[in-house]
């Protein structure tokens, strides 16, 4: 049995290593080799677990492999369940060796052959890949076995205690030895630290969000009143605004104040500008501009007559 501990001021996002690197012989078709592995660790749940194992032989077959990882608190994983057997497949693969890691995400390592495409180079299995998780016997499990025995059933866990590492070869003929595992634990980061972190991504987005609105600001519809009836957008295109006098000939006696009065204001199209031929409503035409000229005319005689 080998004590890992772990100092209290590690930080919360890191991941906690526990090796145990002593070469132990499986024994061959009857019973099986126990590792335990005592792990110290702050008391936080566990996010992910990944299971470093290697094991090799020059005449074992990974096919009659079987090994669990288990928790003192119960927790319980089948990492190898005889790879490769299946129906057509009683003996399973006849590879001599593998060195690998479990984790969460990783392909079903029971048909590592057909992820492959065939057997791994030099009959030793390497990579990342998922737990077995299927509890059926050695002696009659199937690809097709239920998987309820992974990885995810030590997530929440607190990884302090003792872990227990299985090995066996469940048939008679060639020796598979145990040169290390690995358990390598990830935590969930403190509620403190999360919210904090929350917290400046949330104050990050909102300053984001505001430059962006200083630089596209979208155009402001609201409109100012003019004399005459006639309103100014601020979402027009940049254009110089001109006032035009009332058309001459008129009887009355001008007054230079209600000439200002009845100004009419209409935009002067700049040359370099492209103005849109759909003009707005608001934009007073010539037709408009002589009319309402014509209407303040009449208006200022129907006074002089009166």
């Amino acid at each position: 049995m080998k004590t890992l501990l772990f100092p209290a001021a590690l930080v919360v996002l890191a991941s906690f290593p526990a090796r145990a690197r002593a070469i132990q012989p499986v024994p061959d078709g009857t019973g099986g080799l126990v590792r335990t592995l005592q792990v110290t660790a702050p008391p936080q749940p566990l996010a992910e677990l990944r299971v470093t194992l290697d094991l090799s032989g020059p005449d074992g077959f990974v096919g009659d492999l079987y090994a669990t990882l288990q928790h003192e608190s119960g927790a319980f994983a089948v990492l190898l369940n005889r790879p490769g057997r299946d129906a057509g497949l009683p003996e399973g693969y006849g590879d001599h060796g593998l060195r690998l890691t479990f984790d969460l995400y990783g392909p079903d390592i029971h048909t590592y052959r057909d992820t492959l495409g065939g057997p791994p180079a030099d009959g030793l299995l390497t990579g990342t890949w998922s737990a077995d998780g299927r509890t059926a016997d050695p002696a009659e499990v199937v690809t097709g076995s239920p998987r309820p025995a992974l990885l995810n059933s030590f997530v929440g866990l607190e990884p302090g205690g003792e872990w227990i590492l299985f090995v066996a070869d469940v048939n008679p003929g060639g020796q598979v030895f145990l040169n290390h595992w690995d358990l390598d634990f990830t935590p969930v980061p403190e509620p403190s630290q999360s919210a904090l972190l929350v917290g400046s991504l949330g104050v990050a987005f909102v300053l984001l969000r505001r430059r962006r609105s200083r630089g596209e600001r979208p155009p402001c519809h609201r409109s100012h009143r003019l004399p005459g009836r006639q309103s100014l957008s601020r979402s027009a295109p940049a254009a110089t605004w001109a006032a035009v006098p009332p058309l001459a000939g008129s009887r009355r006696r001008r007054n230079p104040a209600d000439d200002r009065r009845r100004a009419i204001v209409r935009p002067v199209r700049p040359r370099a500008s492209r103005w849109p031929r759909d003009r707005p409503a608001y934009f007073p035409t010539a037709a408009r501009a002589r009319r309402a000229t014509a209407q303040g005319e009449r208006a200022g005689a129907g006074r002089d007559k009166g």
